[in-house]
């Protein structure tokens, strides 16, 4: 048995595409869906085929250029039915929204120093987020500071000091405060270090 949903990407690279998509149930083992353009996803892919007992899809890159994957957690459904002689009446309560909010830094320090942290929501947020990250340098060295993304946005961004040129080791995000609100949860799922990050839509 399947479900529907709709399966919506947000932070799709410029090498990225085609992609599959996996199931948890498996271990994201086999694809229920292959070949599913980058155009789609961004603009919301509804998806029928999704296994049922599905609770993360993982939307994983087949391009020759890129294989990287995000996992997106889906909201789920809980039904209760009441029957007296005459009608019935069925309530709906919808579960909280997980929201995966993932991280991308410079590889390299500029050569004034500047790190530009990115950081995105897989759908716009409810309220406000402060996302604590810390980048750290190859001789391991951190800088820290925390990206806004405001109430309704996907994205934000801030830069980030280190020494002119330092070339980046690791990205972590820290902290998501608040941890949820308005039936969404906010959950750390992916930092990398990039030359090119996808920079923020202009509001």
């Amino acid at each position: 048995m399947a479900f529907s949903a709709v399966i919506t990407l947000t932070t799709a690279g410029a090498d990225t595409g085609p992609f599959n998509l996996y199931t948890d149930i498996d271990g994201f083992v086999t694809p229920f869906e292959t070949g599913v353009g980058k155009a789609a996803l961004e603009a919301g892919y509804l998806s029928s085929l999704i296994p049922d007992g599905t609770s993360i899809v993982r939307v994983k890159s087949v391009s020759l250029f890129c294989t990287n994957y995000i996992n997106l957690a889906l909201p789920t459904t809980t039904t209760t039915t009441s029957t007296s002689t005459s009608t019935t009446t069925t309530t709906t309560t919808a579960a909280p929204a997980t929201v995966s909010i993932d991280a991308c830094g410079s590889q390299q320090a500029d050569p004034s120093g500047n790190v530009v942290i990115y950081v995105y929501a897989s759908v716009p947020v409810a309220t406000t987020l402060t996302v604590g990250v810390t980048w750290t340098s190859a001789d391991t060295s951190t800088v820290s500071g925390t990206v806004t993304i405001l109430a309704g946005e996907t994205c934000g961004t801030t830069t980030l000091i280190a020494d002119p040129n330092e070339t980046g080791a690791g990205l972590e995000i820290t902290s998501i405060t608040p941890g949820s609100f308005g039936g969404q949860t906010y959950f750390e799922n992916t930092e990398t270090l990039s030359t090119e990050c996808d920079v923020c839509p202009i509001p």
